[in-house]
């Protein structure tokens, strides 16, 4: 999608392209037709379409409407499942309880694939809140774009804004430092690129809306599944974690209210919290996640 592969493309045709065949639709099991519909929503990259139909967007996956709500309803079954079970945890119920979003709010993520994802930390959050505190009538909105980088972030912000967020979490960078071609290796979005694009999503989201600003720095990768993928490999795709470490760095010093990740997953990353690509964080690392924002949410209320 977009002007390059997303983050979540790999994952999706480890071990099932053929040469000359990255993308046809026809080589795809329904494992991997089931992650892309997990990560890839044409209808935001599309939305200049007007009246864009689920049976058009079905379509593009070579499915009739039936099967594909079919697919997208397994995910809504299992982020409900999935909060449920979180929220049988008494601390993490207890959390959701106290957090300091107002009856009538608007939380909206601006991410990529990890946000994007069907299974995401926003999803969770939504619909954790929803079962404990279905009256307050809070309203999430997801705003991650698989493969977005923060240049593409900040071209759309302006529209993004138009829904007057109060809170605005922003979980973004990983894409900059996406390295394409080797040796040369160039990162899509340079370091200095990314500290001017933050500065102003900052200064957008802080002069047309009153949200309150939340910023996420991604997790370091797992290098050597990253490099054994072949998909990787054959468009000659690589993330460092050195690059990773040095955007940590530049979110501290940017960002006010920070929610480290880095520091959350481990350096190393913990091969559990992360998808067989090395990239993605699994279901278990989504849940970690969301219970680590839910609690700072909450200490930096108090």
């Amino acid at each position: 999608m977009g002007c390059c592969p997303s983050l979540s493309t790999p994952f999706f045709f480890k071990g099932t392209e053929k040469k000359g065949e990255l993308y046809n639709m026809t080589t795809i099991h329904q494992q991997q037709l089931e992650k892309l519909i997990q990560f890839q929503h044409p209808e935001k990259i599309l939305d200049f379409l007007p009246g864009l139909t689920e049976t058009q967007i079905a379509t593009l996956f070579q499915l009739d409407t039936a099967d594909y709500q079919r697919l997208k309803s397994r995910f809504q079954e299992q982020v409900r499942e999935t909060a449920q079970s979180l929220l049988d945890d008494a601390a993490f119920a207890d959390g959701i309880d106290r957090l300091p979003f107002q009856p009538g709010e608007i939380v909206l993520g601006l991410g990529e694939s990890s946000t994007d994802d069907l299974l995401s930390w926003l999803e969770l959050l939504r619909q954790a809140f929803e079962l404990r505190r279905p009256h307050d009538q809070v309203r999430f909105v997801n705003a991650g774009v698989s493969g977005q980088t923060t240049t593409q972030a900040l071209r759309s912000l302006t529209a993004t804004l138009l829904q007057k967020p109060n809170w605005l979490i922003c979980f973004v960078g990983a894409n900059d430092v996406q390295r394409i071609g080797f040796p040369l290796a160039k990162s899509l979005v340079s370091l200095e690129e990314t500290a001017r694009n933050v500065a102003a999503i900052q200064h957008l989201a802080a002069t047309q809306t009153k949200a309150r600003q939340i910023w996420i720095i991604p997790p370091l990768v797992v290098s050597e599944r990253i490099a054994a993928n072949p998909f990787f490999q054959r468009l000659q795709l690589t993330w460092n974690n050195e690059d990773l470490i040095a955007l940590g760095d530049l979110l501290r010093r940017k960002s006010g209210d920070v929610l480290d990740l880095q520091a959350l997953f481990g350096n190393p990353t913990s091969p559990d919290l992360m998808y067989p690509d090395g990239l993605h964080p699994s279901l278990a690392g989504q849940q970690a996640i969301v219970r680590a924002l839910v609690k700072h949410l909450i200490e930096r209320n108090t």
